[in-house]
């Protein structure tokens, strides 16, 4: 444990080293050639950024895990499904432009934080956050890279994410 609190104390001031603010015109837009569920991250006319989610074939395919799931989980990934699912078909999330910053120039990597209460649709949240990169991976000598766009919740302390893969030419981004 004290390994992990000198890793942090270590890389945290580093990691902040390198971010920097948001530039006024940064855009980014995501959505599968069939839409499943799009996301378009652009600044509004009174300096902030407003995210906004849409699922085209309604809430209940909206993506509600990534990664591993066991069968123990499937109760978890019920009440996320449910709660996800009071968010509604399309919502908007609009965050300070202070509270978004460039964290990777060279990958248009942009995160951004709102730590204050939000309802969408009819479920209130006690933060939010987004945050989109790159991923690269290799299979077979070959080369595969995936955009991926996320929106982190917590909801009753607890915490849930709408996470979206999408190959670059699913995404348009200018930052």
């Amino acid at each position: 444990m004290k390994n992990l609190v000198l890793i942090f104390a270590f890389f945290i001031p580093l990691a902040q080293a390198s971010i920097s603010p948001l530039p006024t015109r940064a855009e980014i837009f995501c959505q599968t050639e069939f839409p499943t569920t799009s996301m378009l991250f652009a600044p509004t006319n009174d300096g902030q950024y407003r995210l906004r989610v849409t699922h085209h074939n309604g809430e209940k395919f909206a993506p509600i895990h990534k990664g591993i799931i066991t069968s123990n989980d499937l109760e978890n990934l019920v009440r996320k499904g449910q709660l996800i699912q009071q968010m509604g078909t399309e919502y908007s999330i609009d965050f300070q432009a202070e509270d978004c910053s460039l964290v990777d120039p060279k990958l248009n990597e942009v995160v951004c934080y709102k730590r204050t209460p939000t309802t969408l649709g009819s479920l209130t949240l006690q933060s939010l956050s987004f945050h989109n990169y790159q991923k690269v991976s290799r299979l077979f000598g070959q080369e595969f890279k995936t955009f991926v766009m996320s929106v982190g919740m917590t909801h009753q302390n607890r915490g849930m994410s709408v996470d979206m893969d999408y190959t670059p030419g699913d995404c348009w981004v200018r930052i």
